[in-house]
């Protein structure tokens, strides 16, 4: 039998090496891995958006629903400043009419301004719930009373159809069913949008409540 001998490349033949290639991380894990600083008490919203949007072409961003309310100060102007952030933070955004409504507390307060917007992001719960607190303080809240009356309070009401039961934060909201403040306005821009576990939709969980809650449109958006 006839051996072969080891074939050799020619002299002056060249080399080529492939790169690895990149790691196709999820959408998911490139998000995790953004800067702690995003959500801290010293990054502008705007370094979360841009992060972001080079991310979101890849695949739809869960959808999420936020209420808003005020009852100290210029409180249309604070829900106003208030939407203008979270336009940094949420693509295809929505928001509902100006609603005036009575607050559910112990404490003798004034009435309240609500209203709910909808969008879509890629931040994580956590990011987002952190990105509202900013919000919160960037517009003049401080600590205070349980319940009692402030110039600004977002609630993260439904994350896609996310469950989650945390101290620090529990989706879909566990009053969402039960506060007109937080439907009527949901009901008015996503009345079709499904709550988690059930799926019930937003206006069938409006439509079961009774109507000692007061809630009046006071204005409505062009």
């Amino acid at each position: 039998m006839t051996s072969r001998s080891p074939t050799r490349s020619a002299p002056n033949a060249v080399e080529i090496r492939r790169k690895p290639a990149r790691p196709n991380l999820s959408i998911r894990a490139r998000v995790n891995k953004l800067p702690r600083s995003i959500t801290g008490n010293s990054a502008p919203l705007t370094e979360a958006t841009s992060i972001i949007a080079e991310l979101s072409p890849e695949v739809p961003a869960p959808l999420v629903a936020l209420s808003l309310g005020s009852n100290l100060g210029d409180s249309e102007a604070i829900l106003e400043s208030a939407i203008a952030q979270l336009a940094q933070l949420l693509q295809s955004l929505s928001v509902a009419s100006i609603f005036r409504t009575q607050p559910i507390s112990k404490f003798r307060q004034p009435t309240f301004l609500n209203t709910a917007v909808t969008g879509r992001t890629h931040l994580s719960p956590e990011q987002l719930l952190a990105c509202t607190k900013k919000i919160e303080r960037n517009l003049g809240r401080t600590p205070g009373v349980r319940f009692g009356p402030r110039r600004l309070d977002i609630d993260l009401l439904i994350y896609g159809d996310l469950i989650r039961d945390l101290p620090e934060l529990t989706i879909p909201h566990p009053e969402l069913k039960n506060r007109r403040f937080y439907l009527e306005p949901l009901a008015e821009i996503a009345p079709s949008l499904t709550v988690p576990p059930d799926r019930t939709s937003v206006s069938e969980l409006l439509a079961r409540l009774g109507s000692e809650q007061e809630v009046t449109r006071l204005k409505s958006r062009s």
